[in-house]
């Protein structure tokens, strides 16, 4: 992805990533002060599910924002494009966030409603969100991986360390979290939505039981395949969350298991990359050795060269 070539993002781009993020933050505050009716604090403990999380756990939307009104005020921003690395991210994301952010608007004017259309719609605005951010987090990775190979075959490709930070936390972070948020999200509206037509307590358990379940592989092929540490994380913290406020054994096992299992994989996903690092920098240091070494043998040779003897027999240089 990170080319010399990398098109510079439109402007439309650029400009509209700011009014529809300003336009997030509008919705989600009349929402909050009861605009389109009961809160959704207030909906969320009137339909308690086996998946509800604890209500700390919503405090994570503030970090996603905060981070993405960053990104979208940066990319809009002329400052860093002489690198090809800013536009290549701010092209990767796209309208990707706008159409997330669509989907979650939508979702907020519907959800006071508390019909069984109205729940129906929020579940699947929900997928649909989630399709949108999983998407445009999958070219995160393909960018990703496509800079990580021009940094290893160019060196000189490679971008300040803390450029790199930057887009990191502007663009890859909030995608992942976004993304890995809304997976645990769509599950739950799922489980709202079973309990707005008074389904069994039984039939609830297992239901999220299994969607517990599926989130949580997920997230553990993403840690194998992309090595996502935030994606496991963002995920940890909704099934602590789980944990602290359920009590339905079913789940609380499923929830620890699951942590269990994802903080391991982590582990050994920070063993790898620092056990690569590792290889890499012995890797240069060895070569920087031969190369010095190779200097230091032809250094004499080069020298010997530039030493003749003239017809008098006297050496001349």
């Amino acid at each position: 992805m990170q080319r010399a070539t990398e098109p510079m993002p439109s402007m439309v781009l650029r400009v509209s990533n700011v009014v529809s993020y300003l336009l997030l933050i509008l919705i989600n505050t009349l929402a909050n002060k009861g605009f389109f009716g009961p809160t959704n604090a207030d909906v969320s403990k009137q339909y308690r599910t086996p998946l509800t999380p604890a209500g700390w756990a919503f405090s994570i939307w503030g970090i996603i924002f905060a981070l993405q009104g960053v990104g979208a005020i940066y990319a809009a921003l002329p400052m860093g494009y002489a690198s090809p690395a800013k536009r290549a991210a701010v092209n990767t994301i796209g309208y990707g966030w706008q159409l997330t952010w669509l989907f979650e608007c939508c979702w907020l004017v519907l959800f006071p409603r508390q019909t069984m259309l109205a729940f129906v719609g929020c579940a699947v605005l929900l997928f649909a969100g989630l399709a949108s951010i999983a998407t445009t987090c999958t070219r995160v990775y393909r960018a990703n991986a496509a800079m990580a190979s021009v940094r290893a075959t160019a060196p000189a490709a490679r971008e300040a360390p803390t450029s790199k930070a930057i887009l990191y936390a502007l663009y890859f972070l909030p995608t992942s979290m976004n993304t890995a948020w809304l997976s645990v999200a769509s599950c739950l509206g799922v489980t709202v939505l079973a309990a707005s037509q008074d389904a069994g307590l039984g039939t609830q358990n297992v239901l999220a039981a299994c969607l517990a379940a599926l989130v949580s592989a997920i997230g553990v092929f993403i840690l194998l395949q992309h090595g996502d540490l935030a994606y496991a994380a963002t995920l940890i913290w909704a099934l602590s969350a789980v944990l602290d406020a359920q009590r339905v054994e079913l789940v609380r096992m499923l929830a620890v298991l699951a942590i269990v299992v994802l903080g391991l994989v982590s582990g050994l996903t920070v063993y790898r990359r620092w056990k690569l690092r590792r290889q890499q920098l012995e890797a240069a240091s060895v070569e920087a050795a031969s190369a010095a070494l190779q200097e230091s043998l032809l250094a004499p040779e080069a020298a010997a060269g530039g030493v003749g003897v003239g017809p008098s027999g006297v050496a001349t240089m």
